[in-house]
């Protein structure tokens, strides 16, 4: 654990780089209606009794959040569900780890960034184990980049609260 906490620079510089792989990574299916009879073409699997999922990187989302977010600052665009916010704002909250921890290895690890990307880490934990549980699929094991995420931002948390405790310590 030493080794860890003397390098966490480098550390962080792996979670970078992983979280990356994870952002491009399937996140979601794009869902096919497929009666069962008909076999799913790879990379295609079956979802369930009467679709196919393809499946589809976050990444795709963040392609469009640049023009959701144009269109809403011109007004072309309106969100008019609730639920449509809570996806836009999931969007750029899952974004967060990656800012916060460029944050802390160009700043330095000073309480306020600290404690923001501990809480981010948090949230955007949560909300990616969230979107695995509502995942209604017999094939959830494909979306390896969703996976991804979350180990990795739950490992990222728990390592920088062992960070905390050492730092305390010394």
């Amino acid at each position: 654990m030493s080794w860890i906490y003397d390098n966490k620079r480098i550390v962080r510089m792996a979670f970078l780089a992983t979280l990356v792989i994870a952002i491009f990574g399937p996140w979601f299916f794009d869902r096919v209606p497929t009666p069962s009879s008909r076999p799913c073409s790879p990379p295609s699997v079956r979802v369930d009794d009467t679709s196919c999922g393809w499946p589809t990187s976050i990444s795709l989302f963040y392609s469009e959040l640049d023009n959701t977010l144009t269109g809403l600052i011109s007004g072309a665009v309106s969100l008019n569900s609730l639920q449509q916010w809570l996806i836009l704002l999931a969007l750029v909250l899952l974004l967060f780890p990656f800012i916060s921890t460029v944050i802390l290895m160009s700043r330095g690890d000073h309480r306020y960034w600290l404690t923001l990307h501990r809480v981010g880490l948090g949230i955007t934990a949560s909300i990616s184990m969230w979107i695995a549980w509502t995942i209604d699929s017999r094939a959830s094991w494909v979306l390896w980049g969703l996976w991804l995420y979350l180990y990795l931002t739950t490992g990222m948390l728990i390592l920088e609260i062992l960070f905390a405790r050492k730092a305390k310590q010394a």
